[in-house]
């Protein structure tokens, strides 16, 4: 006998579902206490606290990273097996955990494609930290610019002829070429990355060239130092999908491998319910999509 714990269930108690009773038949699942005496032989309370049968029961039983006192999927911070979620900190057995992500304070976090640090729409990264379409954000904490060469005027761009060529009239960098702006007047206009006039010869990462660009930075292709991955216009994974089959496939705007099941944390934001790590059933009691599979 299964229960499945679904995302669609979520606030909702979970449900005992009967595989001989057909796919319809459910049944409220047993209250935590109720749950806890169950498989108890006789009066033999030598038997170590199962975190399975235990969790909710506002105690951190040994096994559990967590108890909130419920073991609702509702992403609340800690999960129906009593694991801490993503960027969640839970301080007091009981109590509410919290969520530690931030949009808006320069550090890309939990699913954020991005964040230069402000809560405005309309310039790169929106104000829940989802990438604008026709914009990049090569700099976490810094600002986008438009994604020159798309054949889409977006934001400051003057133009864009769908390349990123110069001497057609569009400049590499999205400039009327007979314009007044240019690479090179210490103005970042257009779709240009930066502009330091020409004044600046460092090498690091961000550091601009004389093309406007920078030297190295989210989005160029190249794995620096300071990136996990970097598949160039492919950056734009969120989550990974289950079962994984080659995360070498996937990275995200920022250039960091993207959230997968099995990678250790529950990320519920992309709908799992449990990740163990290693997800194997019946041993971890999480699926390899991660979702709750209580014998």
């Amino acid at each position: 006998m299964l229960v499945v714990v679904s995302a669609s269930c979520s606030r909702q108690r979970p449900l005992l579902h009967a595989p001989d009773a057909g796919p319809d038949a459910t049944l409220p699942l047993p209250d935590a206490a109720a749950v806890a005496m169950d498989g108890v032989a006789g009066d033999d309370r030598s038997v170590p606290p199962d975190p399975v049968r235990t969790c909710g029961n506002s105690v951190v039983d040994p096994g559990e990273d967590c108890d909130d006192g419920n073991r609702t999927p509702d992403d609340d911070g800690c999960s129906p097996l009593c694991r801490i979620e993503a960027n969640s900190v839970c301080e007091r057995p009981g109590a509410p955990c919290r969520s530690v992500a931030v949009c808006g304070n320069g550090l890309v976090t939990s699913d954020e494609d991005c964040d230069d640090g402000n809560l405005a729409g309309g310039d790169g990264c929106g104000a829940r930290c989802q990438m604008e379409p026709g914009w990049i954000c090569p700099l976490p904490g810094r600002r986008c610019v438009p994604a020159c060469g798309d054949a889409r005027v977006t934001g400051p761009e003057e133009c864009d002829d769908g390349n990123a060529v110069s001497g057609d009239g569009c400049s590499r960098n999205c400039l009327v070429e007979s314009g007044p702006s240019r690479c090179g007047d210490g103005n970042v206009s257009g779709g240009e990355q930066c502009d330091d006039g020409g004044s600046s010869s460092a090498d690091g990462y961000g550091s601009c060239k004389p093309d406007c660009t920078f030297r190295h930075f989210c989005g160029d292709g190249v794995v620096d130092a300071s990136e996990e991955c970097d598949l160039e216009r492919g950056n734009d994974a969120g989550y990974a999908p289950a079962p994984l089959v080659n995360l070498e496939l996937y990275c995200t705007p920022s250039c960091r491998r993207p959230s997968y099941c099995g990678d250790g944390i529950i990320d519920t934001a992309y709908g799992e319910q449990c990740d163990e790590g290693a997800n194997s059933y019946p041993a971890t009691l999480c699926s390899e999509r991660c979702r709750i599979l209580i014998p």
